[in-house]
């Protein structure tokens, strides 16, 4: 599977507006099948619609639920899907669904978060979001702007960083992610990681990752 993604750099001058998260409603290589697209919750059957709505809802509770956009979808007819590919191993999904969460006052420009169902409508692949209904502290973020300054607080260079704003869900959290270039040399690249909770601030990781070039 490919994950996709897109990250900011962090420009101390400027206003600071992340966006992270690639909104296309294909976001894993189905090689050369090509699903159906569409724009509106309403083109799944009405049973479909009715378990994932309130499956999110239950999650992520209806208030944060209010506050997310939906993009689009895709569609997938899993024996065609079969034909074309005959060798998969992998579960293949019958619906993408993708979301726009944004909270520009704390400096997210927009988030795209994504879920994957079967074709009654149940998760395959849950959504990268924090289960808010259980942990309602997880509704709120800490502003780009407080994580840089604990990442600055840890050596690194506002005008040499990137920042990457995710879903950890070994944590449970969104996640703010700077990355600066360690070092180099003829076999390995490294990089200086420092992992904020979004929510609490707590720093989660502060290392050197390394490589192979």
């Amino acid at each position: 599977m490919i994950a996709l993604c897109s990250c900011s750099h962090y420009v101390f001058a400027q206003k600071r507006l992340i966006t992270s998260g690639n909104p296309s409603p294909i976001g894993i290589s189905l090689n050369e099948y090509t699903p159906k697209i569409f724009k509106s919750l309403d083109a799944l059957p009405e049973s479909v619609r009715a378990i994932a709505v309130n499956h999110l809802r239950e999650r992520i509770g209806n208030d944060f639920y209010s506050r997310l956009e939906f993009v689009s979808g895709s569609s997938i007819d899993i024996e065609e899907y079969l034909r074309i590919n005959p060798g998969t191993k992998w579960k293949v999904h019958s619906y993408e669904l993708v979301f726009r969460y944004a909270d520009s006052t704390h400096g997210l420009k927009e988030y795209y978060a994504r879920t994957r169902l079967d074709i009654d409508g149940e998760v395959i692949a849950e959504i990268d979001l924090p289960e808010i209904s259980k942990f309602p502290q997880k509704a709120d973020i800490i502003s780009v702007d407080k994580a840089a300054d604990l990442a600055k607080s840890r050596g690194f260079k506002s005008d040499k960083m990137t920042i990457r704003f995710r879903y950890d869900e070994n944590v449970g959290s969104f996640v703010w992610r700077f990355e600066s270039f360690g070092g180099e040399d003829r076999f390995t690249a490294s990089t200086k990681v420092l992992i904020v909770d979004a929510h609490s601030g707590q720093i989660l990781k502060d290392a050197i990752e390394t490589g192979i070039k």
